[in-house]
């Protein structure tokens, strides 16, 4: 009786408080006004052979919002939000949350400011045990002006965290946004954060981090022929974590440099040619240490009459790494990429494709040259779709690869699939079959260097509508799969049925699913999994009342089976809403597990 007496005292106090913040509207010639208030109630009970466990919740949360022009050109916006959450559970001590929120706006034709304040305060009823007070505050300032002058974002953002004895902090940011656009082709922009944390209780904890970013982009349109884009970045990243007695400790001081471009020329109608670049340079000051990044690509397409297109790009990355006082390193990872593609679609029937990839990669220590290694991979494939315009599709490809560790061939693979797919239309019939026959050489190993894998798969699906009602659907996937040597062999049996009976009266629909997997491997001790899922559903609409209820069993061959029983009831309103809603779960097992839950839901908008 004591914590039910508890939340009524606590829910009315609010419930007041709410009232009183909330503009009374036959004086207020508001633009927008909403207010609405929200009950929540959760109970769940735990039931095993070792005792029984409750979990109690009970979450009230009133929230109003507020808008109206105060002159020509002075819009003011207000939002008051409050929560308060109670949970009171068997094994552990009760809480209570407070979460009141408060945010106004201001805005004008060029310029917006906006305040807001968040708390959060959660108790127990450990006698020695403080409560843990959270806070926010936040201003925040947008000029867009019109014309050719830059814009202003700016925000300021206070965070407090409390709990004696052991927490005191104060975290302060600082953001600041400006950007300026000329014309169609230059953009400039500056970014500038500062964070920094006073922790009042541990000592030499305090940190402040400071970032400076500056961007500049350039686009320029030279023709219909010839677009070129550029882009410069730069980062100057600081921090530290500062000394009681003085002084700094852990710093860092980071500067990076990028740089983009990209050239887009269509010589000829079909022709097209790209070329990119991106270096990015980093120097961290602290540890004297450098790092550069550099891409380059070059892409050319081209499409030779109507059935022929051809694709070649090159593109070639370079990584650097020297210096560093705690871990010296100076090494290079260079790579290069060729790829050729060309599609051949003279008809439905006879669409092929042809692609080779080749990939060097080099790395060069130089502090060790053990570590020096060459990594090589040549990738082909062919594929061919044919649609016969009937019933009948099928798809074919073969792909090919080497790999390569210092010019010594290492692996091959081959593979080949098949994969004709049968469409009845007329009969809401689709039957898809896959086969893949995959060689894997490994020329590392000194025994069993080949190893064939073997898959196939059959899908098949079928819907059909018995009546004007009644809904069948029936999915039912085979797949085993061979691996030699060993003549290992996994097989998966899925079967999905669906029955849909919609409205066989006004607002009522029933539903029948059954699921059946099954799997088994051969060569191991363990039996076939097999598990079988019935699944029934009932809903009925019967304004302003909605009702759902649902029925699970799952079957297990290797594990325990299961039950679940959901049954809801919900309420729709002009301005109330509410739902019940119980849910029964059971595992038939020796020992005893099961669990109820209920929850409850309502809502009111003013």
């Amino acid at each position: 009786m004591e914590k039910w007496r508890k939340i009524l005292e606590i829910s009315g106090i609010f419930l007041m408080l709410f009232f009183a913040l909330t503009p009374y509207v036959p004086y207020v010639r508001a633009d927008l006004y909403e207010s609405s208030f929200q009950f929540n109630y959760d109970l769940t009970v735990d039931r095993t052979d070792e005792g029984t466990e409750t979990d109690q919740t009970f979450n009230e949360v009133f929230e109003t919002k507020f808008s109206q022009k105060l002159l020509p050109k002075l819009d003011f916006e207000y939002s008051f939000k409050f929560e308060l959450e109670n949970e009171f559970q068997s094994d552990a001590e009760d809480t209570t949350r407070l979460l009141p929120e408060l945010e106004t706006k201001f805005e004008g034709d060029y310029w917006e400011l906006g305040l807001g304040w968040k708390r959060s305060r959660e108790s127990n009823d450990l006698p020695f045990e403080a409560a843990q007070i959270d806070e926010s505050y936040f201003i925040e300032l947008f000029l867009t002006p019109e014309g050719k002058v830059p814009d202003l974002k700016t925000k300021y953002t206070v965070d407090t965290s409390k709990q004696p004895p052991d927490t005191n902090t104060k975290d302060t940011s600082l953001e600041l946004s400006s950007q300026y656009t000329l014309g169609d082709s230059i953009k400039l922009k500056v970014d500038y954060t500062r964070d920094e944390s006073d922790d009042r209780v541990n000592v030499d904890s305090d940190t402040l981090d400071e970032t400076f970013k500056t961007e500049e982009t350039f686009k320029y349109i030279f023709s219909d022929k010839v677009k070129m884009d550029f882009k410069h970045q730069y980062e100057d990243e600081t921090g530290a974590t500062l000394l009681d007695a003085g002084g700094k400790t852990n710093e860092e001081n980071i500067k990076t440099h990028e740089y983009q471009a990209r050239l887009d020329y269509r010589p000829f109608k079909k022709t097209k040619i790209t070329a990119d670049a991106d270096v990015e340079r980093e120097k961290d000051k602290i540890e004297e240490k450098i790092s550069k990044t550099q891409d380059y690509s070059v892409k050319l397409e081209q499409e030779i009459g109507e059935p022929i297109s051809l694709k070649i790009e090159y593109e070639k990355s370079i990584d650097e790494d020297r210096g560093g006082i705690s871990d010296f390193t100076d090494t290079k990872d260079e790579e290069d990429d060729y790829t050729y593609e060309m599609d051949l679609e003279f008809s439905d029937l006879l669409d092929f494709s042809l692609k080779y990839e080749r990939t060097i990669d080099e790395i060069d220590d130089r502090v060790d040259d053990a570590n020096d290694e060459k990594v090589e991979t040549r990738d082909a494939s062919f594929s061919w779709q044919a649609d016969t315009g009937t019933f009948l599709t099928m798809s074919f490809s073969y792909t090919w690869s080497e790999d390569f560790t210092n010019d010594v061939l290492e692996t091959k693979d081959r593979k080949i699939s098949v994969k004709p797919d049968l469409n009845f239309e007329a009969l809401n019939l689709k039957i898809t079959t896959d086969y893949t026959h995959t060689i894997t050489e490994d020329f590392t190993k000194t025994t069993d260097q080949k190893e064939r894998d073997i898959d196939f798969s059959v899908t098949i699906d079928y819907e059909t509508q018995i009546t004007d009602k009644l809904n069948f659907s029936l999915n039912h996937k085979y797949s085993r799969k061979v691996e030699q040597p060993g003549k290992v062999i996994e097989r998966d049996d899925d079967t999905t049925v669906d029955f849909k009976l919609d409205e066989p009266w006004p607002g009522t629909s029933f539903g029948l699913n059954v699921t059946r997997n099954a799997s088994d491997r051969s060569e191991d001790e363990s039996p076939p999994d097999i598990n079988t899922t019935i699944t029934f559903t009932w809903d009925h609409s019967m304004d302003p009342f909605d009702f759902a209820l649902s029925y699970k069993y799952d079957k297990k061959k290797l594990t325990d089976n299961t039950e679940t029983f959901d049954f809801s009831v919900g309420l729709s309103a002009d301005s109330l809403s509410a739902k019940l809603t119980y849910t029964f779960d059971k595992t038939f097992s020796e020992e005893l597990d099961e669990s109820h839950s209920v929850s409850f839901t309502f809502q009111y908008e003013f």
